[in-house]
C-alpha cells in the first residue's frame, strides 16, 4: 500500500512533530512497508478451530499433586527477616 508525501505531512502535523523535507521520502517508504506487512497479517486466516488451537501458545503447568500446607515455613522465614513486628515483616515505605 502506497502512502503519499501529503499523508506523511498530515500525520506529522497530527502527531505535532516536525519533519524535514529530506526525511519525508524515507518515512513514506517505511510507512508503506509497515502498511504492507499489516495487510499480510490481516489476510492471514486459519481454516478450522483445531488449526487455531494447534498454533495458539499456552502456558503448560503441572498438577500440584502434593501441595505444602499453608504456613509450614512461615515461622522459619519470619525468624530470618531482619526487621519484623510479631508475625509481620517491616519494609521501607514506598510511595
Amino acid at each position: 500500500m502506497a502512502i503519499s508525501n501529503e499523508e506523511i505531512k498530515k500525520l506529522a502535523s497530527l502527531a505535532r512533530i516536525h519533519i524535514e523535507e529530506s526525511e519525508i521520502e524515507d518515512l513514506r517508504s517505511d510507512m508503506s512497508a509497515i502498511l504492507g506487512y499489516l495487510n499480510q497479517v490481516k489476510s492471514a486466516t486459519l481454516d478450522t478451530e483445531e488449526e487455531f488451537e494447534e498454533k495458539t501458545l499456552r502456558n503448560v503447568m503441572r498438577e500440584d499433586v502434593e501441595p505444602i500446607e499453608s504456613g509450614t515455613y512461615s515461622a522459619e522465614l519470619i525468624s530470618e527477616f531482619p526487621n519484623k513486628s510479631g508475625d509481620y515483616l517491616k519494609v521501607k515505605k514506598i510511595l
